[in-house]
């Protein structure tokens, strides 16, 4: 029977010693889904990486479609060129042109002035002159050669004059020629101006468009950086917490076999204690032994929840009363509610089918009025944690409120906007410890707050409530 008792003392350690062992490692991972959250980070890269490469294809295109307006502009440029030459020697023609004519014009105008001074003589020496000339031959001979004389100088006077004005007339037509030319290469010009403009306007327009891309690849470079270094947080996180996990197993599975060694002992002891004790003097020192006993389980009874009852019971009982004395404050009538200006659970303990993640503690928020609330201590403890930037809690601590009946406890305060206190800290339940914030992987002002057994995540509702 004894030989039983030992074996099923071993047996229920060892047992919970692989419960605690052969628990997933994402046990303690798994608050906020870090796995969940390097896959997103890693799809995330990916899709950042996918919009770089397309940004810079745009940025190519964008490139050399400028490229082809600047060719653009130059070609009209040119051609602007090719006009400002043409006009130059257009104005300097119709200035030669107009020099042409003020000379002929002033030539017409002397002419005409001869030719007014010999019609006034004539129209006052009246058709004598010629009759006198005429006349004054010697014979009929020498009258013929005078008449034809008259005649050929009057009618050279004609001709000068007709000739003068067909010149004038051909300067004027070649001038009004030379205006028109002028008019349409100045037209060709402004044409060529104005397009130089709209091509401009492009390249400016083209340039903006470059400048926003790059402003992009530059922006979303930054981010693939940051969900990189996010990544390799995450990754260093998850090695150091399988780590952990791994040395949290092995300290339990040694602290188990320590324990069932300790108590296969006493039952051993226990058995050879019975074994060689004769019943008289077992029957003889059961009233000093059992009231002993009963003292020390009534003892143990008012405060751990067990205790002795008389005669043979006396040794068991005092055992069971000195075991419990450690837990002499019962953990549910200690741990308090962490924020006393807030009663509102806003996601509770267990899975998630939104996320398909399991929520390892609860989340406290009351909307608008949340952020800077006041967090307390949920128990009086030791402060064996403060990190300021976790990639997932944010901002937060760890209390450590010791053992009871065997077990630890410790309670976990995240997504803090600030923190009151400092690791090593000792604090008592109800002291303000922290204020709510929005840190770290959250998606508004709340507190994330755990607690644990032995270091496993178990529901806080088993021992707080609103």
């Amino acid at each position: 029977m004894r030989m039983k008792k030992i074996f099923s003392v071993l047996l229920s350690f060892v047992l919970a010693a692989a419960v605690f062992s052969t628990g997933p490692a994402a046990n303690i991972l798994a608050a906020d889904d870090p796995q969940g959250q390097l896959d997103a980070l890693k799809n995330k890269i990916a899709e950042n990486e996918q919009k770089l490469a397309s940004l810079k294809n745009e940025e190519a295109h964008e490139q050399e479609y400028q490229d082809t307006l600047m060719r653009d502009v130059q070609d009209t440029q040119e051609l602007i060129d090719t006009y400002i030459s043409q006009i130059a020697d257009l104005d300097a023609d119709i200035e030669n042109k107009e020099a042409d004519i003020l000379l002929k014009e002033n030539d017409l105008d002397d002419r005409k002035e001869i030719f007014k001074e010999r019609l006034r003589a004539m129209y006052i020496a009246g058709n004598m002159t010629s009759l006198e000339v005429l006349m004054s031959a010697e014979d009929f001979g020498d009258f013929l050669a005078r008449a034809e004389l008259v005649q050929s100088v009057s009618k050279h006077d004609n001709d000068l004059m007709d000739e003068l004005v067909a010149n004038i007339i051909d300067i004027e037509s070649d001038k009004q020629a030379l205006q028109e030319n002028l008019s349409e290469v100045k037209a060709k010009r402004d044409e060529m101006d104005q397009q130089k403009q709209a091509l401009q306007t492009k390249i400016y327009d083209s340039q903006d468009v470059i400048e926003a891309i790059v402003t992009k690849q530059m922006s979303t470079q930054k981010a693939i950086e940051a969900d990189a270094e996010m990544e390799r947080r995450i990754q260093a996180d998850i090695e150091a917490a399988i780590k952990a996990e791994e040395a949290r197993r092995q300290a339990e599975a040694e602290e188990a076999q320590r324990i069932a060694e300790a108590e296969a002992q006493k039952a051993q002891e226990e058995e050879n204690n019975n074994n060689g004790d004769p019943p008289a003097e077992s029957d003889g020192g059961s009233n000093d032994s059992g009231g002993s006993g009963e003292s020390g389980g009534n003892s143990g009874g008012s405060d751990g929840g067990s205790g002795g009852s008389g005669g043979s019971g006396g040794s068991s009982g005092g055992s069971s009363g000195g075991g419990s004395q450690g837990g002499s404050d019962p953990v549910g009538s200690v741990f308090i509610w962490p924020v006393p200006s807030i009663h509102q659970i806003s996601s509770g303990y267990g899975w998630r089918d939104l996320t398909n993640s399991f929520h390892y503690g609860i989340d406290i928020a009351a909307g608008g009025g949340t952020y800077g609330s006041e967090i307390v201590a949920a128990r009086s403890g030791t402060v064996t944690t403060v990190d300021l930037g976790h990639y997932s809690y944010g901002q937060y601590l760890v209390v450590y409120h010791g053992s009871v009946n065997g077990i630890t406890y410790a309670t976990l305060y995240a997504h803090c906007s600030s923190i009151l206190v400092s690791h090593g800290q000792e604090v008592k339940a109800g002291q303000a410890i922290a204020r709510i914030g929005n840190t770290g992987f959250s998606f508004g002002p709340h507190l994330h707050f755990e607690i644990r057994e032995n270091g496993v995540k178990i529901n806080p509702r088993n021992y707080v409530n609103p």
